[in-house]
C-alpha cells in the first residue's frame, strides 16, 4: 500500500469528521403510532449498507430518548461477524440516549457484518422498542492494484462445488472449508473438508468431516451464540437430512452435530441471518426442485427459536418463488429495518425479491428480469447510494447453438431504495459464469465483481468506478472446472484475496493480493477518483490508483469554479488514500479535481453537509 498524507489537518481530525458525517447522515427509523412513547432509534452508526467502515469501528445506535442502562438493554444490541468469532464479544454500553458496542476484536478486512437490535432496548421509562432493527455494513481493506497473482492449490475432498472462509479455530487467520459434492462417485462418502491457515495464506490439515449426501453449499455462522463459527452444508441428495449442522467446538473441531429438514426437496442454497430480530441467526434454505415442468420451487425459513448444544429450529414457512434457485441471498433491500431475501431461476431469466414483515414472514411476487440461467445471486451496494442492488452471474443463453457457452455475463439490477430494482447492465465474464462475490479488492471504497468462469478455468475481475459501472482488470489463472468463490484476507495484509473450488480437479486455488502490474496496464493512467463518504460533513478519503509516480496538484472548486483550496501532493504508483478535511466551508456541491504533471486531470463531485 502507498499512502500519500495530506497535510492540512491530523488523522485524528479525519477520524472526527468521518464520525460526524455518519452520523448527521443517520437514517431515521420510524416507529409504529401505536407506541408513540417507545423509544425510536434516530441514528446508526455505522451506516445501513455502509462502505469502508474501519475496521475498529464500534456500533453505535441513537434513540429519540435516555435509555435504561440495565443489563437487558445493553445486550440487546448484537454483532455477528460471517468471518471472526460470530457473535462479536466486547462491552455495550448507555450513555444518555445512545447505546454502543466495541468488539474486543477488531473486524475482519471487508467482511460484511450484520447487526441486531432487539425489543429488550428499553427507555428509562420502561418502554421497550416496539420493533427489532437489523442491518449491515462492510469493513475496510487496504488500498492495492486488485491484482492477483502467486498463491497455492491444495487438495480437498471430491468435486468441491462450493469454498468458505472464517476464522474457525480462533486463531485470527481466515481458514477454508468445502463442500464436496461427490455426485459422479457412487457410493462416495460426502464431507466437508477444512483447511487450517498458518497465517501467511499456506493451508494444511486433512480434517473431512461427514455431511448429508450431495453436499452443494458450505456457510459458516455462529447458530449457538458461543462466538465461535459452526458449519452448515445444503444437501442436495438427501430428502431427510436436507441440512448438515455441525458446531464448532472453538478450536476447529466440528462434533456436536444435528441435521435440518425444510419444506421442499433437493436443497441447494443456503443464507443465515437474523430474519425475526430476535438475536439469534436463523436459516433459509432454497430448494432446486427436480421436477423438469415445474415453473416454481421454493425457499423454506428455519426459525431458531433458542441457543445450547443444539439450537431448535422451527419451519415456519415456504416461500414460493421462481424455478431452480441455487442459492439464496439476504439482505434489508427496502430498507425498513429486517432481513429480505433474493433468489434467481437457473431455469429462467428472473430473481424473486420477496420482503419480510419484521418477523420473519415473506411475501411478495416481485420477480426481476436478469440474465439466462443465473447461477448465483448476491446483493450489495454498488453504485454508493446506501442501497443493496442485485447481481446474478449468468452460465450462457440456453438459446444459443449446442455448445455455445460464450455469452457468460453478469446483471447489475439497480435499487430505487424501497426494493423496486431496474436496469439492464450486463458485465462481460469469462465461459461458463458459476459463481459471484462483491469485495473491496483494490481498496478504494466500492465493492468489485469477481466470478468463476468453469469453462476457461479462471476468475474474472471486474473494478467498480464507485458507481457501479464495472470493467474488465484481470482474468485469473485457477484449477480446473471452478465453480464456488470467497473473498477474504488470507494472508493478513488487509487485502482481500481470492480462493476458487475446483470441482473437475478436486483442489481449491488460493490467489493473493499482490498488486502485481499487469502487461496491459497503461503508463500515466490512472484510476477514477473515488470519495467516501459522499456526501460528508467536511471530511472524507480520496482514493485512486497510479501506475507511476509524479507530481500533482489536488483543488477543490465551488459550482462557480472558484478555487476554495489546493495542496500539492506527490502521486505514488500504486494505490494511493488521502484523508481530506475542509473545516470553514460552506455547504453545497463542489468539484475535486486532481491536476497530473503529464497534463491529465481527473475529478469528481462532492457534497458537503451543514
Amino acid at each position: 500500500m502507498k499512502q500519500v498524507n495530506f497535510t492540512f489537518y491530523s488523522s485524528l481530525g479525519f477520524a472526527k469528521g468521518i464520525g460526524r458525517a455518519l452520523l448527521l447522515s443517520g437514517i431515521v427509523l420510524s416507529a409504529n403510532a401505536a407506541h408513540a412513547q417507545a423509544p425510536i432509534s434516530t441514528s446508526l452508526v455505522p451506516l445501513r449498507n455502509a462502505l469502508a467502515v474501519p475496521r475498529t469501528a464500534p456500533v453505535a445506535i441513537t434513540f429519540d430518548q435516555p435509555l435504561s442502562t440495565a443489563a437487558a438493554t445493553q445486550q440487546a444490541l448484537q454483532v455477528f461477524s460471517q468471518q471472526a468469532g460470530g457473535q462479536k464479544a466486547g462491552p455495550a454500553t448507555v450513555s444518555g440516549n445512545v447505546l454502543t458496542k466495541t468488539p474486543s476484536v477488531a473486524f475482519l478486512p471487508g467482511e460484511t457484518i450484520y447487526v441486531t437490535l432487539t425489543t429488550a432496548a428499553q427507555s428509562t421509562g420502561g418502554q421497550a422498542l416496539a420493533r427489532p432493527q437489523v442491518y449491515q455494513f462492510t469493513t475496510a481493506t487496504t488500498p492495492s492494484l486488485g491484482t492477483f497473482d502467486g498463491g497455492s492449490d491444495l487438495a480437498v475432498g471430491l468435486n468441491p462445488t462450493s469454498v468458505a472462509v472464517g476464522d474457525v479455530d480462533g486463531d485470527g487467520d481466515l481458514d477454508l472449508l468445502t463442500a464436496n459434492e461427490a455426485s459422479s462417485i457412487p457410493n462416495a462418502m460426502a464431507t466437508a473438508s477444512v483447511r487450517i491457515n498458518d497465517g501467511r495464506g499456506s493451508f494444511a490439515g486433512g480434517q473431512e468431516v461427514p455431511v448429508g449426501r450431495g453436499p452443494f453449499q458450505v456457510v459458516l455462522a455462529d447458530l449457538d451464540n458461543d462466538g465461535d463459527l459452526d458449519m452448515l452444508t445444503a444437501n442436495s441428495a438427501d430428502l431427510t437430512n436436507q441440512v448438515s449442522v455441525r458446531l464448532n467446538n472453538g478450536a476447529g473441531g466440528f462434533g456436536t452435530s444435528y441435521n435440518l429438514t425444510g419444506l421442499g426437496q433437493n436443497p441447494h442454497g443456503l443464507a443465515v441471518g437474523d430474519v425475526n430480530g430476535d438475536g439469534r441467526l436463523d436459516v433459509l434454505v432454497a430448494f432446486y426442485t427436480d421436477n423438469q415442468a415445474a415453473t416454481s420451487s421454493s425457499v423454506s425459513v428455519l426459525l431458531n427459536n433458542g441457543t445450547g448444544t443444539a439450537p431448535l429450529f422451527t419451519a415456519s414457512q415456504d416461500v414460493a418463488v421462481s424455478a431452480r434457485p441455487l442459492n439464496v441471498a439476504l439482505g434489508d433491500v427496502d430498507g425498513d429495518g429486517d432481513l429480505d431475501f433474493v433468489s434467481a431461476s437457473s431455469k429462467d431469466s428472473t430473481a424473486s425479491v420477496r420482503l419480510n414483515d419484521g418477523a420473519g414472514r415473506f411475501s411478495g411476487t416481485q420477480e426481476v428480469r436478469v440474465g439466462v440461467n443465473p447461477q448465483t445471486i448476491t446483493l450489495g451496494d454498488v453504485d454508493g447510494d446506501g442501497d443493496l442492488d442485485i447481481l446474478t452471474a449468468n452460465y450462457f443463453d440456453f438459446r444459443n447453438p449446442l455448445g455455445n457457452y460464450t455469452s457468460s455475463t453478469a446483471s447489475v439490477r439497480r435499487n430505487d431504495g424501497r426494493g423496486n430494482f431496474s436496469g439492464t447492465q450486463e458485465v462481460a465474464l469469462g465461459q461458463g459464469a458459476r459463481s459471484l462475490a462483491l469485495g473491496d479488492v483494490d481498496g478504494d471504497g466500492d465493492l468489485d465483481l469477481l466470478a468463476t468462469s468453469e469453462l476457461s478455468n479462471a476468475a474474472s475481475v471486474r473494478r467498480n468506478d464507485g458507481r457501479g459501472n464495472f470493467s474488465a482488470t484481470q482474468e485469473v489463472a485457477v484449477g480446473t472446472g471452478p465453480y464456488g468463490l470467497a473473498l477474504g484476507d488470507v494472508d493478513g495484509d488487509g487485502k482481500l484475496d481470492l480462493l476458487t473450488s475446483n470441482g473437475k480437479s478436486n483442489t481449491v486455488s488460493v490467489r493473493l493480493n499482490k498488486d502485481k502490474i499487469l502487461a496491459t496496464t497503461t503508463p500515466q493512467v490512472l484510476a477514477e477518483l473515488s470519495i467516501y463518504p459522499n456526501p460528508s460533513a467536511g471530511a472524507f478519503a480520496l482514493s485512486y490508483v497510479a501506475s507511476q509516480p509524479q507530481a500533482a496538484l489536488l483543488t477543490l472548486t465551488d459550482a462557480l469554479g472558484r478555487r476554495v483550496q489546493q495542496q500539492t501532493l506527490a502521486v505514488q504508483a500504486g494505490a494511493n488514500q488521502v484523508p481530506v478535511s475542509v473545516p470553514g466551508v460552506a455547504p453545497g456541491l463542489y468539484q475535486l479535481t486532481l491536476h497530473l504533471a503529464n497534463g491529465q486531470r481527473l475529478s469528481q463531485k462532492v457534497s458537503l453537509l451543514p
